[in-house]
């Protein structure tokens, strides 16, 4: 699959694809998103005549990448978000080259309000009151 993309073109797309699910804060359908308007962007860029060949190619491998990270690619992005988002509660930088903002969408705020609610002598919220990544 690697090799197609490359020759595709659509390699800068899916490391674009991989930052984004590091990067805390990030939703799994915000990165779906971007990574299909990537690589439909490049194939356009990368192969203009979209009824050559080259460019039906690039437009099909785009879309089975996209349909496989979508229905594949759940699992990885928790893990991944798990991941970043404690680097970022530890002092890590909390997201990975490019994203802005920094502040994870309430993750940071939620662990913080466990944290105080423990230390304070509150019982931390129930389990199932808390977003699961």
């Amino acid at each position: 699959m690697q090799e197609q993309g490359d020759r595709l073109g659509l390699t800068g797309c899916c490391n674009e694809h991989d930052v984004c699910y590091g990067s805390c804060g990030s939703t799994f359908q915000e990165c779906e998103e971007r990574f299909s308007a990537c690589m439909g962007a490049a194939c356009e860029a990368r192969h203009p005549d979209a009824a050559s060949d080259e460019g039906q190619e690039c437009k099909s491998a785009a879309a089975m990448f996209s349909m496989g990270t979508r229905l594949g690619g759940c699992a990885v992005y928790k893990q991944t978000q798990r991941d970043a988002c404690e680097c970022a509660e530890n002092g890590g930088p909390g997201e990975i080259q490019g994203r802005g903002g920094g502040k994870p969408k309430g993750k940071r705020r939620r662990a913080k309000r466990i944290k105080r609610r423990s230390a304070g002598g509150l019982p931390a919220e129930p389990a199932g009151l808390r977003e699961e990544l």
